[in-house]
């Protein structure tokens, strides 16, 4: 489960990046000025952030629930029912 939650938080993390690499140029084709300043706007960074964690938690939890639920001996053993 650590593992989703870290991977969704670095893909947080990339997403932020490369929106604020491209933006001025979606700005350009686009013909309007789009901007985003993480101070005036920090609330939906938040919301981003959370919503990651969200996504993390709900796409480790049936891998991890589910490995967790087999016991190592029969599984060893070949005995996975």
């Amino acid at each position: 489960m650590g593992e989703s939650l870290l991977m969704s938080t670095i893909a947080f993390v990339i997403a932020l990046g490369i929106t604020q690499l491209l933006l001025p140029a979606f700005s350009h084709v686009s013909g309007r000025n789009l901007s985003l300043h993480f101070s005036q706007q920090w609330f939906i960074v938040v919301g981003f952030f959370i919503l990651s964690i969200i996504t993390g938690l709900l796409a480790g939890s049936y891998p991890a629930f589910y490995l967790s639920s087999f016991q190592p001996v029969k599984v060893l053993k070949r005995k996975i029912h």
